[in-house]
C-alpha cells in the first residue's frame, strides 16, 4: 500500500543516513525537519521531541537518550502511515441533490432559475448557437427569451438546465413543451461535453418527469436540422427515426416503451 509517497522516501532516508552517526542535536534537527513534512496530518513531533527531553534521566547517556529519540520517530512515522487513504473520497455518494432536481449518473437536471442566466449565456457559445439554429442570438435577446418562459404561467413546458454532477457547471438545457398537447424535445449541449452519453442520460431522467406529468400520454417528439450531425447521431441512439418535417427537419420520436427499455438496463 502507499502511503506517503515522496514524504515515505524523504523519512527513510532521513532515518537510515542520521541513526548511526548523528549527534544528539542532529536528531533533534531531524526531527523538526519531519514535522515540517507532516504539519498537514497534525503530527506533533515537536510535543514527542519535549517528552522525551522530559522524562530522559540526567544520568543517561548519550547512545541511550539518542535511542529513545530514534524509537520515538519510528513511531511517529507509523502513526503518519496509518492516517493517509488508500483512495479517493467517492464524489458521487457525497452529492446530495435538492427538492425538484432530476439526479443521473454524470449529470444533475435542475430547474431553470433567473440566477443561471449568467452561466447560461456563457456557456450558450457561439458554436452551440449555430449548431442548434440560433446564430446571431445576442445575450441580450437570450435572456429577455429566458425570463418569458420563466414568467409565462400559459406554457405547458418541462425546462431544467443540464449540470455536471462533478464540477456543477452549466453544460446544456433541456425542455419538454406540451403547448399543442403533444410533447416536443429540445436540447442543446456545450461543445465541450459532445460525444460524452449526456444526451442519453438527459433523455432518460426527464422522459421520466414527463410521464409522471402526463400519464395519458405515451411519447414525445423532437425535430433536428439536417445539418446539425452530432445531434443526429445523438438522436439515432435515443430516438426512433419519424420521417422529415414540412420544413426540411428529421423528426424523432420517444415512446413511453422505449423508456422503459432503457431503465431496464
Amino acid at each position: 500500500m502507499k502511503l506517503l509517497g515522496k514524504n515515505s522516501i524523504f523519512f527513510w532516508v532521513l532515518f537510515f543516513s542520521i541513526t548511526s552517526y548523528a549527534s544528539l542535536e542532529e536528531l533533534e534537527q531531524a526531527l523538526v525537519v519531519l514535522e515540517d513534512r507532516l504539519v498537514t496530518l497534525s503530527v506533533t513531533l515537536s510535543d514527542l521531541l519535549l517528552q522525551t527531553k522530559n522524562t530522559t534521566e540526567p544520568t543517561s547517556s548519550l547512545a541511550q537518550q539518542k535511542a529513545l529519540l530514534i524509537a520515538k520517530l519510528a513511531a511517529a512515522h507509523k502513526k503518519v502511515s496509518t492516517k493517509l487513504p488508500d483512495t479517493k473520497p467517492d464524489i458521487k455518494k457525497s452529492f446530495v441533490s435538492k427538492p425538484g432536481e432530476l439526479e443521473g449518473e454524470n449529470i444533475v437536471l435542475k430547474p431553470y432559475a433567473r440566477g443561471m442566466l449568467d452561466a447560461y449565456c456563457k456557456n450558450f457559445t457561439a458554436q452551440v448557437r449555430a449548431t442548434y439554429g440560433s446564430t446571431g442570438w445576442t445575450n441580450d435577446e437570450v435572456k429577455k427569451w429566458l425570463v418569458w418562459k420563466l414568467h409565462d404561467k400559459n406554457l405547458k413546458i418541462l425546462h431544467y438546465c443540464i449540470f455536471d454532477k462533478f464540477s456543477d457547471q452549466l453544460i446544456g438545457e433541456v425542455e419538454i413543451r406540451n403547448d399543442s398537447g403533444s410533447g416536443n424535445f429540445g436540447i442543446w449541449i456545450n461543445e465541450k461535453f459532445w460525444g460524452k452519453g449526456i444526451m442519453q442520460e438527459t433523455v432518460k431522467l426527464i422522459a421520466q418527469e414527463y410521464f409522471k406529468k402526463y400519464p395519458y400520454l405515451d411519447s414525445f417528439d423532437s425535430q433536428v436540422l439536417h445539418y446539425n450531425t452530432k445531434s443526429l447521431s445523438a438522436h439515432d441512439k435515443t430516438f426512433k427515426g419519424w420521417g422529415r418535417a414540412p420544413n426540411g427537419n428529421f423528426r424523432f420520436l420517444f415512446t413511453k416503451d422505449m423508456l422503459g427499455k432503457m431503465l431496464k438496463k
